[in-house]
């Protein structure tokens, strides 16, 4: 019996540049093709790949942790190279399609179509269509009981929180400005 192909689990990242969003895919073939690659998308257009082989790794005992490094650098790096404008100028003319959207030829995009499954049809009178549910009716509580005694003294209210430890790290990035620079090792 021949021994399964082993691979590496790859790298996924949706991040946002320019106002669109752009996915990042690393995937290893496994240690027979011996290939990693690493796919930039822009709605489900290929804007750049990139490939390293890795045929010298084969047998060896740690494969799985090399193999893991190198499509770990190859991800962070064409994130870096998405930061820093390298494939900006390939935008030009590419549209990111919503899913279920079908373009043929120079057409303008079709209607999105919505799957469903397929009607099946009865063989006497059509199934009686159940009535909408009622709402149970809202719980009514008890009215709370008050104290007895002598009215108590209104609670201090505590000074706003505020951390000692975080005041450097307060930015004008959005979130995802600061997830993708952390992808990218880029500092900002």
């Amino acid at each position: 019996m021949a021994s399964p192909k082993r691979f590496v689990t790859g790298f996924n990242h949706n991040v946002q540049h320019l106002g669109q969003v752009f996915h990042v895919q690393t995937e290893d073939s496994g240690e027979e093709a011996a290939t990693i690659s690493t796919h930039l998308f822009l709605g489900g257009t290929i804007l750049a790949t990139r490939k390293d082989a890795y045929p010298e790794l084969r047998g060896a005992a740690d494969l799985q942790e090399q193999v893991r490094a190198r499509m770990q650098a190859q991800h962070k790096q064409m994130l870096r190279d998405l930061v820093k404008g390298v494939y900006d100028h390939k935008l030009r003319g590419v549209r990111a399609f919503q899913p279920g959207e079908i373009v043929l030829g120079s057409e303008a995009p079709a209607p999105i179509i919505e799957l469903r499954p397929p009607a099946v049809p009865s063989a006497a009178s059509p199934a009686p269509v159940p009535a909408r549910p009622v709402p149970p009716p809202e719980p009514t509580w008890p009215a709370r009981p008050q104290a007895v005694g002598a009215p108590q003294p209104p609670r201090a209210v505590p000074p706003p929180f505020r951390p000692a430890f975080c005041d450097d790290v307060v930015s004008d990035l959005s979130l995802d400005e600061v997830i993708l620079a952390y992808l990218a090792d880029v500092d900002e």
